[in-house]
């Protein structure tokens, strides 16, 4: 996905981070099965009742992941709610709060960094590949800070390398960013230079270029710049560190054909770093989203400008303006973003006025034909937090029949 969002698994370049939904979404637009998301703002629903949050919940594990747990804020407050199992041997329920990877929701402390140092007048938006990283890829003359961080730089994505379509093959060994970034330059361009293609590269190195302007590790930066001011003490970026501290649910994965879950909390994160590599809890991330809105990490114009959209390729990634993703629902357009990595999927979205918000991680990556439900009920969950109401595929999208991973 596309993070591994729902961001970074492999797929076809371009594609939704989900591989699943996007078969079918890239082909359809909301319809008449859909209110437009303006006009059902405007009334304001609302909240869905936890009943049916839940059994929205439970529909993702019926679907295939071992747990799931969802952080929401509405009108009523802050609150949890769980469903499924931590890990299958012990059969320890989830928790409400335990460390995941949330995957390409990194993209989004990455992107803030970046305005940040930009504010610092330490780089422009306008600056080029070529001129901060030279001779890192070819053509980077042409390849702006700006392309890279709302992906239409046209750089390929690594995750397209053979070497990524099984994570057994790269979950166990390390990378460097400089080897993710010569993975990618073997491959043609993923799109014309301005055209909007997901790709993983683009934050790998942006991560680069936040190293060599600062002289300090991307893990530091943002520690001192997002993390302890955003308030997530549980948080970090890790390189090599395999594990997850504290309390934390096992992750797992399922290939296409395959039909066991394969564990994956202990993996090698170097293939994901900048990209989508940080370690986090539902609590954290809600937290970093809301102070980003608050202003805590940004000033109001650096955000206004994280959140200026080029067109996504569906209305599950409607628009991707600076590390942010936005998602079409039945009533509003929130704003966040989704991630994947073996082991975990993420949805982190929270309406444009900031009064509700939804966190959802399984601790599974599913690429089989499991995959559809899951994300479809993930959606639900979504749509019940954030607009009162169950979420309702598009006519085209129920024509089409049953999805597919892609």
């Amino acid at each position: 996905m596309p993070a591994h969002d729902l961001s970074a698994c492999p797929r076809r370049r371009g594609r939704s981070p989900f591989p699943a939904l996007a078969a079918v979404a890239a082909t359809v637009a909301l319809t008449a099965a859909t209110a437009s998301p303006a006009a059902a703002e405007a009334r304001e629903p609302a909240p869905a009742s936890r009943a049916e949050i839940q059994r929205a919940l439970d529909a993702m594990v019926a679907a295939g992941a071992p747990g799931v747990t969802a952080r929401i804020t509405d009108e009523n407050g802050t609150w949890t709610a769980t469903s499924g199992v931590a890990d299958l041997d012990s059969g320890t329920p989830m928790p409400a709060n335990g460390a995941f990877r949330p995957a390409s929701v990194t993209k989004s402390l990455v992107a803030t960094v970046v305005l940040q140092l930009e504010d610092e007048d330490a780089l422009s938006l306008d600056d080029t590949l070529g001129e901060l990283l030279p001779g890192t890829v070819p053509g980077g003359d042409g390849v702006t800070v700006n392309r890279l961080l709302n992906h239409t730089s046209g750089l390929p994505d690594y995750i397209e390398d053979p070497l990524f379509e099984d994570p057994e093959d790269y979950t166990r060994r390390g990378f460097t960013p400089e080897e993710l970034v010569e993975i990618a330059d073997r491959q043609d361009p993923s799109a014309e230079p301005g055209e909007f293609a997901y790709s993983n590269t683009n934050y790998v190195l942006l991560g680069m270029i936040v190293e060599e302007l600062t002289g300090n590790t991307l893990g530091d930066e943002l520690g001192d710049r997002v993390l302890r001011p955003a308030g997530m003490d549980r948080s970090y970026l890790p390189v090599r560190e395999t594990g997850l501290p504290g309390e934390h649910a096992s992750g797992y994965y399922r290939l296409a054909g395959r039909q066991d879950l394969t564990e994956a909390t202990e993996i090698d994160p170097s293939f994901a770093w900048a990209a989508y590599g940080l370690v986090s809890t539902p609590e954290d991330v809600a937290g970093f989203y809301r102070a980003l809105w608050d202003g805590d990490l940004l000033p109001a114009a650096s955000l206004a400008k994280m959140r200026e959209m080029v067109p996504g390729p569906n209305f599950f990634m409607s628009g991707y303006g600076l590390g942010l993703e936005r998602m079409d629902l039945t009533c509003t357009s929130p704003e966040g973003h989704t991630g994947s990595i073996p082991g975990f999927s993420t949805f982190a979205f929270l309406t444009g006025d900031g009064d509700r918000q939804v966190t959802v991680s399984a601790n599974a990556f599913l690429l089989d034909a499991s995959a559809t439900p899951m994300i479809l009920a993930a959606l639900d969950v979504l749509n019940l937090g954030l607009c009162g109401e169950p979420f309702t595929p598009p006519q085209a999208m129920e024509q089409a029949g049953p999805l597919a991973p892609a």
